[in-house]
């Protein structure tokens, strides 16, 4: 297993999609000794001890996440600071993935903090976005709830798909949901259109939320944003 994690590490930089898939078959069969492989290498990348193209930095990040492995959380938020936004993305990605201790409040709130932030900078990267609003969806927390809620007015679909469905994660959301319903006499039923008839303020958005315990849901965009400032 250890000869075959420092083989995955010669292949970091691979464009072939049959390898790819291989190396992400190894990282969930031997994920403790490929996890150890790849943040060593992330590690002597940081120090400054080896040299990492973007697409290795990159392809290594995704593999850790594929891992699971909690080890390398702190590495990993530091690569959301590196320059090169797809380095940043695939760190973000990974930092969705890993299973750490939810009891770690810091650690939940770090990244919490560094998430929201590049969520309020509405890049135009799709595939961007949609790994932040993925990535929060493990980090349960206030800031978290509130990023995820401002994302729901991405310009990208799919972006505003993933962070509808992480919004299910939240305890905030049922009460946010019944905030939203009662005051427009509408009941909750699945598929159940939400403000239809109301003149719509921005862009044809629709968010489908999957709610705890309720049926899955179909809203507009535009009035989350409406009814948010009447909270």
């Amino acid at each position: 297993s250890l000869n075959s994690a420092n083989y995955l590490l010669t292949k970091l930089g691979t464009d072939d999609h049959r390898v790819t898939q291989v190396m992400r078959v190894l990282s969930q069969k031997l994920q403790k000794p490929v996890a150890d492989a790849v943040l060593g290498k992330l590690r002597d990348y940081l120090a400054g001890k080896t040299e990492m193209t973007q697409p290795e930095v990159s392809f290594a990040c995704y593999i850790f996440g594929e891992t699971r492995n909690p080890d390398g959380k702190d590495i990993l938020l530091q690569l959301t600071y590196d320059e090169n936004y797809r380095v940043r993305s695939s760190a973000i990605n990974a930092l969705g993935k890993i299973k750490y201790d939810v009891s770690d409040i810091e650690f939940i709130n770090k990244v919490s903090g560094r998430l929201s932030g590049l969520s309020r900078e509405e890049s135009d990267r799709k595939l961007y976005s949609k790994d932040i609003a993925f990535a929060l969806g493990n980090y349960i927390s206030n800031e978290s709830f509130d990023a995820l809620m401002g994302m729901l007015k991405s310009p990208y679909y799919g972006a505003r798909f993933v962070a509808a469905g992480n919004l299910s994660k939240f305890e905030q959301l049922p009460l946010l949901l019944q905030a939203l319903l009662e005051p427009v006499g509408h009941r909750i039923h699945g598929f159940d259109r939400i403000g239809v008839g109301l003149r719509r303020i921005a862009l044809d958005v629709e968010v489908v939320v999957r709610a705890r315990e309720l049926s899955e849901l179909v809203f507009d965009a535009c009035l989350v944003e409406r009814r948010l400032h009447c909270l």
